[in-house]
């Protein structure tokens, strides 16, 4: 896909600049005469209408599995449903929301919608979800996605903004549902169904003020059977479903995504990453579906598998466990997000320390050599260190991964390199936003180098344009400025019922801004340099990118979480971090030190230690003088959804952490 005369090249130009303010427009080497934008072979109009072609051919093929409860509690293998029952239940579910009025036509007053039935979308990862995803796409009905730990404000606003009268959730989902109709001024909803095999009495109390009414699933399948109907999709330019973004400031936007968005970005992965080395995607494939469904991450990765004859494990439903589930499931690939995998790499590098001396000596001998043979001929593996030290990591994975996928943010290129090493697969870097209905770019699994985002996929082409109130010009050495997206996955029907959003962020000639900052590297690849929304001007007029900053500082092991921020008013920077226990413990055993963690990090020494730390990783960084934090402020607290101070998709909410930290960083 990134491969001309033999040479790794992530893009080319197809078409010069229209002015000086913007670099030309650039597309994949290997498709660069068109953007794909359906199945050559055999155009598809609908997800349903893929899903039951890849049923036709792969009817007994294993399709969604969940893990089995156990008569004592524990948790036992995987039972799977094939690709045949699965669509049956598809059909039957979706009979099931029209035979019981579920999704009622409304009138919708948006500037580019007249009328639209919803079905919310409530519950954290299960068939369920899936299964009612494609029914709804089977029958043209839009779903809305709600998070499973959204807050009660912006529940509130979706639920306001699209008028649903029904949603699916699980009983965790429901209690919080509840909790947002108690402050809700306008209620349209009038059904929840509830994935669960009965109602109990917590959820009947909880209705008695809204006299909703209460359906289960099996009811649901019930009303199906009794009328089995034949499925009506929609066409390309039907909406498939509405994707509310997280936001880290304010409201969430719920992004228009069509069944034309939805089939590009699919047959685009499957021409392009889905074949890159060391992937190779079949129907032989396992996932491990654990990142949220509501975002478009997980969602479009399952429906891009699912096309291929893949077959999806879920998680059982505990974050804290999810290596146990992935153990038992034995994924073939593993998909995961910057914080995940610098928790990943902070634990195996604090157990090491715990280890005796001998084994550390090896590990880091090993982990060297790898290193060293990684940078010189792109192999990520080795006979003798693997034998005897790192094949062991690999079992971490249940053992069968050949390759993983970080996306969602840029993840530190020498946690990448460290990692690709000790599990010996490796790690592609992708790009991508829920306006262009996932990944836009990535990287080629082989590349040894880091720190970029890669090139397009066959979907989509791009342009860089210069941000001079940043001083990032497509004019200097190294073109830089804003990334603009465009080509048939992107989204550009734009927000649901915000037509100013809309028109700020989808521009003319269907672009999108995405507001990243990149720099255009020689082989045709961007590396992300800097927001352009996340930037402080210091009192000296010097400009920083704080999210830059704190990507470096996270290969300290000290960190958990870091937030920096700085005033205009001041000429330096500061920052808060919640630190990790492992750390904090192995520091008070090294100091020989007893007290509690929060006397700890009151501790000047402490404090010492950790700054000295950060300011010698930030000058290996080739950070300035003004980019180095001056001061920190150590909470315990993580930041999480719950305290609002992060969204689901595991970034800072920067004003939020602010307002909550503001008399500690003043």
């Amino acid at each position: 896909m990134f491969t001309i005369n033999n040479q790794r090249v992530y893009s080319i130009k197809v078409q010069e600049p229209e002015n000086e303010n913007e670099t030309g427009i650039y597309r994949n080497p290997t498709f660069k005469d068109k953007l794909i934008d359906n199945f050559e072979d055999e155009p598809i109009n609908s997800l349903w209408e893929l899903f039951d072609k890849t049923t036709n051919k792969f009817k007994k093929h294993d399709c969604l599995g969940t893990r089995v409860k156990l008569p004592n509690g524990k948790l036992g293998p995987y039972k799977w449903k094939s690709y045949e029952e699965v669509r049956e239940l598809i059909i039957t579910i979706g009979s099931g929301l029209i035979n019981i009025d579920a999704c009622p036509l409304i009138d919708v007053d948006d500037y580019g919608i007249t009328s639209c039935r919803f079905l919310g979308l409530y519950l954290s990862n299960c068939e369920e979800w899936n299964i009612s995803d494609i029914a709804c796409n089977a029958f043209n009905i839009i779903n809305v996605t709600l998070y499973d730990s959204l807050g009660s404000e912006s529940s509130n606003f979706i639920l306001n903004q699209t008028e649903m009268q029904t949603i699916l959730c699980n009983k965790t989902c429901a209690v919080s549902l509840f909790n947002t109709l108690n402050a809700c001024d306008d209620i349209y909803l009038k059904k929840i169904i509830l994935v669960e095999s009965e109602i109990d009495e917590e959820i009947k109390k909880l209705n008695e003020t809204h006299e909703l009414e209460l359906i289960t699933w099996n009811d649901l399948l019930e009303a199906g059977k009794k009328n089995i109907l034949e499925p009506t999709p929609g066409t390309l330019d039907d909406i498939y479903s509405i994707c509310y973004t997280s936001g880290t400031t304010s409201y969430p936007k719920g992004v228009i995504m069509k069944n034309g968005n939805c089939i590009a970005q699919i047959a685009s992965s499957h021409l392009g990453p889905c074949k890159l080395p060391a992937l190779n995607m079949n129907e032989h494939d396992t996932h491990i579906s654990y990142l949220p469904l509501a975002h478009i991450y997980e969602r479009i990765m399952l429906l891009i598998f699912q096309a291929l004859g893949t077959r999806v494990g879920y998680y059982s439903g505990n974050i804290q466990k999810v290596l146990e589930d992935i153990q038992e499931l034995k994924p073939t690939l593993f998909i995961s997000v910057p914080r995940l995998y610098n928790r990943l790499h902070e634990r195996i590098f604090s157990s090491l320390k715990k280890k005796p001396t001998v084994l550390q000596m090896l590990f880091n001998k090993g982990l060297d050599q790898k290193l060293k043979k990684m940078k010189s001929y792109e192999v990520f593996t080795h006979f003798l260190w693997d034998r005897l030290i790192f094949n062991k990591a690999k079992k971490v994975l249940g053992g069968n991964i050949r390759a993983m996928l970080n996306s969602s943010a840029p993840l530190d290129g020498e946690i990448t390199k460290k990692l690709k090493c000790i599990f010996s697969v490796p790690i592609a870097d992708g790009y991508g936003m829920t306006e262009t209905l996932g990944p836009s770019f990535v990287t080629d699994t082989f590349d040894k180098n880091v720190g970029h985002i890669g090139g397009p996929l066959p979907c989509v082409e791009f342009k860089i344009v210069s941000v001079p109130e940043m001083n990032y010009l497509v004019t200097d050495e190294q073109p830089r400025g804003e990334l603009y997206i465009r080509g048939p996955a992107v989204c550009t029907s734009g927000y649901f019922k915000l037509e100013k959003e809309t028109s700020e962020a989808f521009l003319e000639g269907g672009w999108i801004a995405t507001g990243d900052i990149v720099t255009f590297n020689k082989n045709g690849s961007t590396s992300i340099i800097d927001r352009k929304k996340n930037i402080y001007k210091l009192a000296q007029g010097e400009y920083v990118a704080v999210e830059k900053i704190e990507s470096y500082y996270r290969q300290s092991l000290h960190i958990n979480q870091i937030f920096v921020y700085g005033y205009s008013h001041e000429s330096f920077l500061v920052s808060v971090i919640c630190p990790s226990v492992d750390a904090l413990n192995q520091w008070m055993k090294e100091k020989k030190i007893k007290k509690t963690h929060e006397e700890i990090i009151q501790m000047d020494q402490y404090k010492k230690d950790v700054l000295d730390e950060l300011i010698n990783i930030g000058k290996k960084c080739g950070l300035h003088g003004f980019e180095q934090i001056k001061d920190i402020y150590f909470t315990l607290e993580e930041f999480t959804i719950q305290n609002n101070l992060m969204t689901p998709t595991a970034k800072i909410k920067r004003h939020e952490a602010f307002k909550k930290f503001k008399v500690n960083i003043d």
